[in-house]
């Protein structure tokens, strides 16, 4: 289960859409309630099929002529340079996305996994060259039910945009939000041991995607209309979460910084 940041140092990506409100929230939602039922809206990616409920594992079929010729690509650079050459990380990029195109996820993942490592040794820890990989991996693990693996891949996108940008420049804006997406969808779909530890990183996360837009030239800004309509929801799980052993007791999140800037 992806780590809940701290409301100082949050911790997200690409730019895809954050999760929709839902039209009219249930009094009660939260993650031991029956009323905590993901709404009827586009979510970052989670399906109800659980982990490790696919079929049972067959036999791989044989290399369609694209994925052998980046198979024999990876081949022959290997041969040249060795393990970590650093040709080798398109090459495996290319063949994860044919067998991401082929529905052959498993394979996918494992190509994927192991560009991401070619990048890493060549170029750092946080180099650009690495987001493609990373969304193409949560692509995959989606696929797979891998939740651990999507939010590390979220995670790490995460951490690649703020080294490279910083804690407060709008470019972080699309990781902010891709990240607070992924919490909220985790939540909903009750991922983990402690699903509330989402709902709270989403928030943290909201928080600081608003101080950067607060501090934007002002101006009709949707996207801040957005975010604190998002963060609204957010807001509103907190408040109507109900914790196992409470015995009903609600959980009080306390004031927003809206509440408390008003």
């Amino acid at each position: 289960t992806p780590a809940t940041p701290a409301v100082s140092e949050p911790i997200v990506s690409g730019a895809a859409a954050a999760v929709p409100p839902p039209t009219t929230p249930t009094a009660g939602a939260g993650a031991t309630t029956a009323s905590n039922q993901p709404p009827t809206t586009q979510t970052a990616g989670i399906s109800a099929t659980p982990a490790g409920s696919q079929p049972p594992a067959e036999d791989p079929p044989p290399p369609t002529p694209g994925q052998q010729r980046f198979l024999d690509a990876v081949q022959s650079l290997e041969a040249e340079g060795g393990a970590y050459d650093a040709g080798l990380a398109e090459q495996l990029l290319g063949l994860g996305a044919s067998y991401q195109a082929a529905g052959r996820h498993t394979e996918a993942a494992g190509a994927l996994s192991r560009a991401a490592h070619i990048v890493r040794v060549n170029e750092g820890l946080y180099s650009i060259s690495d987001l493609p990989i990373l969304e193409r991996l949560i692509e995959s693990y989606s696929a797979l039910g891998e939740w651990d693996g999507v939010g590390s891949s979220y995670q790490q996108m995460f951490q690649i945009h703020r080294r490279n940008y910083g804690d407060n420049d709008v470019r972080m804006l699309p990781a902010l939000q891709r990240l607070s997406a992924w919490h909220l969808s985790a939540y909903l779909a009750d991922v983990g041991e402690n699903p509330i530890n989402h709902l709270e990183a989403a928030r943290n996360l909201y928080e600081s995607s608003l101080g950067i837009l607060r501090g934007a030239p002002a101006g009709p800004n949707r996207r801040l209309e957005e975010t604190l309509r998002e963060s609204a929801i957010v807001d509103y799980y907190l408040a109507s979460y109900v914790p196992a052993d409470s015995g009903g007791t609600s959980f009080s999140a306390g004031p927003s910084s809206r509440e408390q800037a008003g």
